[in-house]
């Protein structure tokens, strides 16, 4: 039988081991994770821009139809399309173009915004697997000095 001192011994040093094992285990689930969020963030951000999209693209026939109506309108009193009436016309295209211009910005921004929140997880999720390691290696040493510390006593 064994020495119960070389079974402490041998119980430090295989315990780190495992400690080392469990860390190297969660550092990969944490990146994997990290990664999983990511992937959720980027589907999200493609959502609400590919939602924005549409809102623009109703938001084009709106206005294509608010034209084609003020210039019928124009046309019915029997006026040319200059002066005021050219005036007016001009202000509703140049506020129209304004708004597809902000439609797309949102657009752009929910995509930006998915992507930094991607970005930002994954490397929460590689700093939680290095600490994760660091403290597996942390326990390893730990039990080596106690398993030095048994076979010095």
């Amino acid at each position: 039988m064994a020495d119960p001192l070389t079974m402490a011994i041998g119980g430090k040093i295989i315990g780190g081991l495992f400690g080392i094992k469990a860390a190297s285990q969660e550092a990969r689930a944490r990146k994997a994770m990290a990664q999983y969020n990511a992937k959720v963030a980027r589907i999200n951000a493609k959502a609400e821009a590919d939602a924005i999209e549409a809102q623009s693209k109703r938001l084009v026939k709106q206005q294509r139809e608010f034209a084609a109506q003020q210039r019928m309108s124009v046309f019915q009193r029997g006026g040319l399309v200059a002066g005021t009436d050219l005036q007016s016309l001009i202000d509703s295209a140049i506020t129209m173009q304004m708004d597809l211009l902000e439609v797309q910005r949102q657009r752009d921004v929910a995509k930006l915004r998915g992507e930094s929140v991607a970005q930002r997880t994954i490397y929460e999720g590689q700093l939680g697997a290095q600490v994760a390691r660091a403290q597996g290696q942390q326990q390893f040493i730990g039990s080596l000095t106690e398993a030095a510390m048994l076979g010095m006593g």
